[in-house]
């Protein structure tokens, strides 16, 4: 919900908008004024589904490439070994050429943001798996954007499981379809943040798979 955007110009909003969709771009936005609301639209929501999720973002389960800066373009700036992900907003004022019709917007500082994907064949144990992201969440919520992934359980049959968490907010359960006759059991999960470390995630998250039953 954006609320208040009738104390703001239509150009405000529209950056405001913008910058909400540059964070998640499949998020709906909710203009309100006063916090008046359909409450149809925001009661009764529908568990996540992986399915209609795919529809919209085909690559939702693929890792993202790392971020890179952006150059500093301040023609003013003495300091020629660095790059900005936000324009200088502090500190001094950028001379802007003339040829530049507009300021530069302000970027999320993504330095140190890197996504790290997991994939490992078979069925999970659910006790183990439980664990290793609570542990995860107590040590790293703050620096855990995202994570999101489709899980196999030893013991569930053919259930198919859905996890997608924004932080230490995440929301777990069995997806609309299950797995099909002969279909690889292929986990496949996705974390998001800052400082990840790539090889304690993969060995934490394998660690997880159920022994074969006999």
């Amino acid at each position: 919900m954006l609320n208040k955007t009738d104390l703001v110009s239509a150009a405000e909003l529209q950056e405001v908008k913008e910058e909400l969709l540059s964070i998640n771009a499949f998020a709906e936005l909710i203009e309100t004024v006063q916090s008046v609301v359909d409450l149809d639209r925001v009661l009764g929501v529908n568990s996540f589904s992986v399915e209609k999720t795919l529809e919209v973002d085909p690559a939702f389960l693929q890792a993202d490439p790392p971020a890179e800066p952006e150059p500093c373009s301040d023609v003013t700036c003495t300091d020629h070994g660095h790059a900005h992900s936000h324009g200088h907003a502090h500190g001094h004022e950028a001379k802007k050429p003339k040829t530049e019709p507009k300021p530069l917007k302000k970027r999320h500082d993504l330095s140190g943001v890197s996504s790290v994907g997991i994939t490992c064949v078979g069925e999970l144990d659910f006790n183990v798996l439980n664990g290793f992201m609570m542990r995860l969440l107590q040590t790293s919520a703050r620096d855990l954007f995202r994570s999101k992934g489709v899980m196999c359980f030893q013991g569930q049959g053919d259930a198919k499981f859905v996890f997608q968490g924004v932080h230490e907010q995440v929301h777990f359960g069995p997806s609309q379809s299950v797995w099909a006759p002969g279909e690889v059991r292929l986990n496949k999960m996705v974390f998001i943040g800052r400082n990840l470390n790539r090889e304690e995630l993969e060995k934490g998250f394998k660690a997880c798979l159920a022994a074969p039953k006999k």
